[in-house]
């Protein structure tokens, strides 16, 4: 209700225009009329609209911001920001979302291999993407054989390709240890020894060092095992460790815990100066239930496989499993897309937000009524009016459902051409259909076997318009179990199943031993547009 004066400590309210909002952010505000005039003073402040854009995640079930908020976001598997990092954030300003955001996807330029090939060659290669390398004769390749493509770059990086490639000498000595290979003058490239360390020492490093391009890979060292560690603990809810009277300097021992108890720390500990490193722990785990469906989305698949629980009774998750929702088609997720079984509890599932629209569509021939927006909620519409010497076929209007726009008005031209002519069930027109048609012309339907036309035969477009078309009226389809149904049967001898064009009579009589029920229609029936009326018959004696 509007009002042009108020009391004294009398309370409005004032509703602020779409886009805008109160500096509380609600749609409406209430104020009070004191001595020295209305308290608060009435403000809208413009805000922004949850932004809708490809190949980005937005965390926050949020769908209106106050001017300085902060919108933070996370590109998908295989894009980056202009920063070359996954996550970004945008703030609201009274011109929208500032700076827009945006994710590129991750690219790697084709790696060069002078006197060598790469395969599979492309000018740009996308996150994820592997390339395999191989020199040309009389080369041989020094690194590796493929590399993949990360937001860094190429890795490992690509080897290169040489003509000649040095021998290596004699593999380096160490201390308390041997080399247990057949020992040579010369080491050809690739070429590799095997080490060993002495009685009471542990080998540090790889035991196998191969010759690359004239110098030898680095070597491993041997270390003294000083003192013995006496027998490892051990842990409650863990597996039992068959121990021994005592352990050398080195050596290790894993755990693993038993079922429905989870590692906690290290997986493995090593004697050291006669001690054990600090042991983990292993904790009881407590398995989830079925989590509950999301709206307008699904369980994708459940990420780690290898934690699925094989037993009867309900389906239950153990701790750690972690579920992936993905949404139907027209729906954006909000919030992560995996969930967590922590404990006998789920973490937060996302929520599955219908899509807005982008930029109102083109329509050729025609204005969009209003201001323009770069954003459309679901549900939003948008009005078209057609330019002079134009007129509109069908709904002037589209609107935004699930991200995408309802088909689009048409304008021809007025007094002129017409667009293909309409459909029909059942039907379709004799010629070859053209784009457009000229002043006048016609098309001829026919409709399909068994089914009658009803109305003209031709349609005509006059003016941008074409003229009504028929109706193809479907058969009626008289069946064995239909019949037995009813306890009637055909006057005359037919097929099992047999059909009766529309407007068409045909007649029944009672089976052996029945009579008409009186409630029922007469035995001569009429077809009328694939519907059939069946008489019913009941036993004489009853």
């Amino acid at each position: 209700e509007t009002k042009n004066r108020f009391d004294l400590n009398e309370k409005a309210t004032y509703r602020c225009q779409i886009g805008y909002t109160t500096p509380e952010g609600n749609e409406t505000g209430e104020i009070q009329c004191l001595e020295e005039g209305w308290s608060p003073f009435p403000e809208c402040i413009k805000t922004c609209r949850m932004p809708a854009f490809e190949h980005i995640h937005f965390y926050t079930s949020k769908m209106v911001f106050l001017p300085e908020d902060i919108l933070e976001y996370e590109c998908a598997d295989g894009y980056q920001t202009v920063n070359k990092i996954s996550r970004g954030h945008t703030i609201c300003s009274i011109n929208g979302w500032t700076p827009e955001p945006q994710c590129f996807a991750i690219e790697c330029e084709m790696p060069m291999l002078p006197h060598g090939e790469v395969f599979l060659k492309k000018d740009k290669y996308l996150n994820g993407d592997v390339v395999t390398f191989s020199c040309t004769k009389r080369y041989t390749r020094i690194g590796p054989d493929s590399a993949q493509c990360y937001y860094f770059g190429w890795s490992p990086a690509p080897p290169t390709c040489k003509v000649e490639i040095k021998a290596c000498g004699p593999p380096p000595s160490i201390t308390n240890g041997n080399i247990i290979s057949e020992l040579h003058e010369k080491y050809q490239h690739a070429d590799s020894v095997e080490y060993d360390c002495s009685l009471r020492f542990k080998m540090i490093g790889s035991k196998n060092i191969e010759c690359v391009d004239g110098e030898w890979s680095s070597s491993p060292f041997c270390i003294e095992n000083k003192r013995k560690c006496p027998s490892p603990p051990q842990l409650p809810g863990a597996s039992k460790i068959t121990e021994k009277r005592s352990y050398e300097t080195g050596e290790k021992i894993a755990f693993t815990c038993l079922e429905n108890f989870k590692l906690h720390g290290v997986k493995e500990i090593m004697c050291e100066d006669g001690k054990w490193q600090s042991p983990p722990h292993c904790i009881e785990e407590k398995s989830c239930l079925q989590p509950h469906p999301i709206e307008n989305g699904e369980i994708l698949r459940l990420e780690n496989q290898s934690l699925r629980m094989e037993k009867p009774g309900p389906v239950t998750y153990p701790n750690g499993a972690t579920l992936k929702y993905s949404c139907n088609a027209g729906f954006t997720i909000r919030g992560p897309s995996e969930i967590t079984c922590n404990m006998e509890k789920w973490t937060s599932p996302p929520a599955c937000i219908e899509m807005p629209c982008r930029d109102a569509p083109d329509v050729p021939h025609a204005q969009a009524e209003g201001s323009i927006n770069t954003n459309y909620e679901p549900g939003e519409t948008v009005r078209y009016q057609c330019h002079p010497g134009f007129i509109p076929v069908g709904s002037q209007e589209v609107t935004c459902k699930r991200g995408k726009w309802t088909q689009l008005p048409e304008c021809q031209e007025a007094g002129g051409k017409c667009g293909p002519p309409p459909r029909i069930d059942n039907g379709d027109i004799v010629s070859f259909p053209l784009k457009q048609y000229v002043l006048n012309s016609t098309v001829e339907y026919k409709c399909k076997r068994l089914h009658i036309l009803e109305g003209p035969q031709s349609v005509r477009c006059d003016s941008g318009q074409w003229t009504d078309p028929p109706v193809c009226l479907e058969p009626c389809t008289v069946t064995p179990e239909d019949m037995e149904r009813n306890k009637i049967q055909l006057r005359r001898p037919y097929e099992k199943k047999f059909y009766v064009l529309s407007g068409v009579f045909v007649q029944f009589m009672c089976k052996w031993g029945y009579k008409l029920d009186p409630t029922s229609s007469g035995l001569r029936v009429q077809c009328l547009a694939g519907k059939l009326e069946y008489p019913k018959c009941k036993q004489r004696n009853k």
